[in-house]
């Protein structure tokens, strides 16, 4: 008999543990997202200054596994485990399992501050960068039409925390994009 094994969560550690098992025929695995697609983090930045389309930087799970016939996907989050009915609760549905794997990646840390979890704009996921570049874009046009200077440098004001590589990264890009708008008011 075939062991049902459930991965939750299709990032980078869900994608290659499935990888890494779905070619024995001995196991039928189910993801679990709630997302139809992985993405590659790394080049988040560049989808959240405009420089590239989300398209770029996903791709559909189901044609991910394709060549596997043991491999499926279920889209839900992840609600709760019922280890002794072995059950997986999403808001899609419950998943039987035998063997459960939890690669749920990341989450944004506010390190305890409400403030900043109220004003910040994470960039985490696809839909949280596309925010981003429509804030951006958006306060970019306010300052080149606006005629009083300390309204268009408040609207050009950005704060990043974080000076990792997608920190950097982000600065940089932000800074092309606002070069424009600077020569307009100066």
């Amino acid at each position: 008999m075939k062991k049902h094994i459930v991965v939750v969560g299709g990032g980078f550690a869900g994608i290659n543990f499935i990888k890494s098992i779905a070619k024995y025929n001995d196991f039928i695995i189910t993801l679990i997202d709630r997302n139809n697609y992985h993405f590659f983090p790394p080049l988040i930045y560049q989808v959240a200054t405009a420089f590239i389309e989300p398209s770029h930087i996903s791709y559909p799970f189901r044609k991910l596994f394709s060549e596997y016939n043991n491999v499926h996907y279920h889209m839900g989050s992840f609600i709760k485990i019922n280890t002794e009915l072995q059950l997986i609760e999403t808001d899609n549905g419950n998943l039987a399992y035998d063997h459960v794997i939890f690669a749920l990646g990341t989450e944004t840390n506010f390190f305890g501050l409400d403030n900043v979890q109220q004003c910040a704009l994470p960039m985490k996921t696809i839909q949280e960068a596309l925010y981003i570049k429509d804030h951006l874009l958006l306060n970019l046009e306010k300052a080149s039409r606006n005629e009083d200077e300390k309204k268009a440098e408040r609207l050009q004001n950005i704060v990043i925390a974080g000076v990792g590589p997608t920190g950097v990264e982000l600065a940089g890009m932000i800074a092309e994009m606002g070069a424009c708008c600077q020569k307009r008011i100066s």
